[in-house]
């Protein structure tokens, strides 16, 4: 991947995760975890270890498995199911039905994370929270310091 496809992905997740309210899953996660007894060093550990299962989750699943299943999207790919869809729970005398030919999870799982990257993509269109100036003013900041750096160019 090049550096710039990288660039605008992080951007992408970024806009996503202040969109989505990354900030605040963050700060729920970790409310609550002082106790009496526990070493200060276990404690940071620990919120060091849910942080990171919050973030990972994220980026894993978008926050598609906690939402109903009306507002998660479909997939571009296979059998255009909705993403990271759970098999439905089996009854205590029910036998799960099998495909003729094994399913294979992780490419089911790269379709799916990949039409909800486009979903979320989608959805970011519009989403300023991350811009701290607007594009118009990006443009002229551009122009600066493309004069500034031509300017200051040795002869």
């Amino acid at each position: 991947m090049s550096s710039e496809l990288i660039n605008q992905l992080s951007e992408e997740l970024i806009t996503a995760a202040t969109r989505m309210d990354l900030e605040g899953t963050l700060k729920r996660a970790l409310a609550g975890q002082e106790q009496a007894g526990t070493r200060r060093e276990h404690l940071m550990a620990r919120q060091v270890l849910r942080a990171q299962l919050t973030i990972r989750d994220f980026i894993a699943w978008f926050g598609y498995l906690t939402l109903p299943p009306e507002k998660v999207p479909n997939s571009y790919v296979g059998e255009k199911n909705k993403v990271f869809m759970r098999q439905t729970p089996l009854t205590n005398d029910e036998l799960p039905q099998l495909a003729a030919v094994a399913p294979q999870p992780g490419v089911s799982y790269l379709g799916d994370w990949l039409s909800a990257l486009m979903s979320v993509v989608l959805d970011n269109a519009g989403h300023s929270a991350t811009r701290d100036i607007s594009f118009e003013h990006n443009r002229q900041l551009g122009q600066i310091i493309s004069q500034l750096k031509q300017e200051n160019m040795p002869c």
